[in-house]
C-alpha cells in the first residue's frame, strides 16, 4: 500500500515536471484577473467570451473575472485607478485619459469594422429615415452613454457631418448607457439614439425599432477601440498580460473563422434569439492590431470636437499610449 502510494506520488511529480516543461501552469498556479468591460454585451469585445468558452484562458492558467461597466468611456477610469488591470475600452477614452497622463497604455485593439455596429435608431413609428431629417426637427433629442465614449464622438459626427445645429435642430442628451438609451427610444423620450447594435438587436427582428444609419457611413476607417492595461500592472505582470494577450489571440482567430458558434455563445448569454445574434454579427470581425490610420481618425475627431487641444501631437500621444509588444508574434 505504501509502495502504491509512493508510485502515485512519483507520477504526480512527473505530470507536473512535464507540464512546467510544456510551458502550461499547473492548477494551483492560476492567476485571477480583474477585466473592466461590457463584453457580455458589446460584440467588438466577444473574443473575451469566446476564450473563456473555449478554455483558451485556462489554458493559460488564468482565471477572468468581469467587471461590468456602463461603456467604453467610462471603463478607462478603473484601469486608471488600478482597481482593474485591464480593460476593453473606447479608444477616444484612451486618448483622451494619457493626455492627462494617465498611467495606461493600450495593448491590442479590438475590430476593425466596428463602426458599423454603432447606428443610429428611432422608434418604428418615427418619421425620420435619415439623420438629414433632424434638421429643423425642434430640439429632437439624440441619445449617447457618456462623455468620451464611442456614441458620445458618433452622436457629434453624425450632428457636424449632417451640418445640424446642436441645440435648435437637436439636443444631445447623455443617459449612461445602452440599456438606458433603448428604454429611452421605445418610451419616445429621445427621437435618435446613437447605440450598439445589440443593445437594440432583438427590437429590430421584433418590429420595435429601426436603424436609419450607421457610423460607418461617416467615417470609413477608425480606430474606435482598444484593449488597455494599467501601466504600473504592466510593469509588475509583463508575463501574466502576455498570457491574456496569447488566449485573446486565440479567440479572435477562432471567432472570425466559427462566425455561427460566436451567434450562437451569443444569443444563449444574452438571452436573445439567434435571428437577433444574426442582426448583431452581420458586419463584426475581430483583430489585435492597432493601425496608426486608424488611430489618428479617431484622434482627429476629438481635435475636432474640441475634446482636445488643437496644438496636441497625434505622434506623440500615439507612442506614448500604444504598446503592441506583448501580442504574440506571428508564426
Amino acid at each position: 500500500m505504501i509502495r502504491a502510494g509512493l508510485k502515485t506520488i512519483a507520477n504526480t511529480s512527473a505530470v507536473l515536471a512535464a507540464l512546467t516543461l510544456a510551458g502550461a501552469p499547473p492548477a494551483a498556479a492560476q492567476t485571477k484577473i480583474d477585466v473592466a468591460s461590457t463584453a457580455s454585451l458589446f460584440p467588438q469585445y466577444y473574443p473575451l467570451a469566446v476564450g473563456e468558452q473555449q478554455g483558451y484562458f485556462k489554458d493559460e492558467g488564468l482565471i477572468i473575472n468581469e467587471v461590468a461597466t456602463g461603456g467604453g468611456g467610462s471603463t478607462v477610469q478603473p484601469v486608471i485607478s488600478g482597481d482593474t488591470p485591464i480593460g476593453l475600452a473606447s479608444m477616444s477614452g484612451a486618448i483622451l485619459a494619457k493626455l492627462r497622463n494617465a498611467p495606461i497604455k493600450a495593448i491590442a485593439g479590438a475590430s476593425p469594422n466596428f463602426l458599423s455596429t454603432i447606428v443610429y435608431a428611432v422608434a418604428s413609428d418615427s418619421k425620420i429615415t435619415k439623420m438629414a431629417d433632424l434638421a429643423g426637427q425642434q430640439q429632437a433629442k439624440l441619445g449617447y452613454t457618456s462623455g468620451g465614449s464611442i456614441t458620445d464622438v458618433a452622436s457629434e459626427l453624425a450632428v457636424r457631418s449632417e451640418k445640424l445645429k446642436e441645440g435648435s435642430d437637436v439636443t444631445r442628451v447623455a443617459l449612461g448607457s445602452m440599456q438606458a438609451q433603448a428604454a429611452a427610444l421605445i418610451t419616445h423620450q429621445i427621437q435618435v439614439a446613437t447605440i450598439n447594435i445589440n443593445a437594440i438587436a432583438q427590437f429590430v427582428v421584433q418590429g420595435k425599432v429601426r436603424v436609419i444609419g450607421d457610423t460607418g457611413d461617416y467615417l470609413k476607417v477608425n480606430e474606435a477601440n482598444a484593449i488597455i492595461a494599467n501601466g504600473d500592472y504592466l510593469k509588475r505582470n509583463p508575463d501574466t498580460v502576455k498570457r491574456f494577450m496569447r488566449a485573446y489571440s486565440k479567440a479572435v482567430d477562432y471567432a472570425n473563422t466559427h462566425k455561427d458558434d460566436v451567434e450562437q455563445l451569443y444569443a444563449s448569454k444574452s438571452g436573445v434569439s439567434k435571428e437577433a445574434a444574426a442582426v448583431v454579427f452581420q458586419k463584426l470581425t475581430w483583430t489585435t492590431n492597432v493601425t496608426y490610420e486608424g488611430y489618428l481618425s479617431e484622434f482627429n475627431l476629438l481635435k475636432s470636437a474640441k475634446k482636445i487641444p488643437g496644438s496636441a501631437d497625434p505622434k506623440k500621444v500615439f507612442d506614448e499610449l500604444v504598446d503592441l509588444s506583448l501580442l504574440p508574434k506571428a508564426p
